[in-house]
């Protein structure tokens, strides 16, 4: 009996729809950070120039043109970042 429960181990695997899970969240976080950066530089694009530049300074400590490409940055690099990841979870899976 515990020689059949030993040998199950081999058949079964949860390395399959562990990555999978993995991936999905990576997934699920990529897209949360970049719908917030999107969201962020929609809202400083709504405001007028002056309540622009206010909030911008107030809240990033920066002007909104630097603020607008650094939220472009960001959201290429983790674009970037996370497929490469993916990428990586992809082939470690295999």
């Amino acid at each position: 009996m515990i020689s059949r429960l030993l040998g199950l181990d081999e058949v079964i695997t949860f390395k399959g729809p562990m990555w999978q899970g993995v991936s999905a969240t990576l997934l699920l976080l990529i897209i949360c950070r970049i719908a917030i950066n999107i969201r962020e530089a929609v809202h400083i694009m709504g405001l007028r120039l002056r309540r622009r530049r206010d909030y911008t300074v107030r809240v990033w400590r920066a002007h909104p043109a630097d603020v607008l490409l650094l939220l472009f940055i960001e959201s290429v690099v983790v674009i970037i970042v996370g497929a490469l990841t993916l990428v990586i979870l992809e082939s470690a899976s295999i």
